[in-house]
């Protein structure tokens, strides 16, 4: 019998994970910079709560978690598959909760999360 390849392994999609994971830190680092920064851009009255300020913390705070699963998942850690799904999760949960402040970009995070999720949770079961 041979080898599984990587396909069926699942590494692909880990690699995958990995690179949104990298991808989405970037983007929360972008989002807590602006909120920070540009205070015109955003309907602040659309947040659920809190101000600009606390979002830009709770988003940089997510940011270099992020960027930390990241690193793990990258260098096979199998806690990296579990904080990837927690943070991924915690995410959306921050882009669901301020959608109305910024849609698009909300939208955006949302859906690249969802992905994260599903490469970790369905694919990530064999490391490599």
């Amino acid at each position: 019998m041979s080898a599984p390849s990587a396909r069926n392994s699942g590494e692909g999609w880990m690699v995958f994970a990995g690179i949104l994971f990298l991808l989405l830190g970037l983007f929360n680092i972008m989002w807590a910079i602006a909120a920070f920064a540009a205070d015109d851009d955003f309907v602040v009255d659309e947040l659920l709560f809190g101000d600009l300020t606390l979002w830009g913390f709770l988003f940089l705070i997510v940011a270099a978690a992020q960027l930390w699963a990241a690193w793990l998942i990258g260098i096979r850690n199998p806690w990296g598959r579990v904080l990837g799904i927690g943070l991924a999760c915690l995410s959306a949960t921050f882009a669901m909760l301020t959608f109305g402040a910024r849609p698009l970009w909300a939208a955006t995070v949302l859906a690249l999360d969802l992905l994260a999720i599903y490469g970790l949770a369905v694919h990530g079961d064999k490391p490599a």
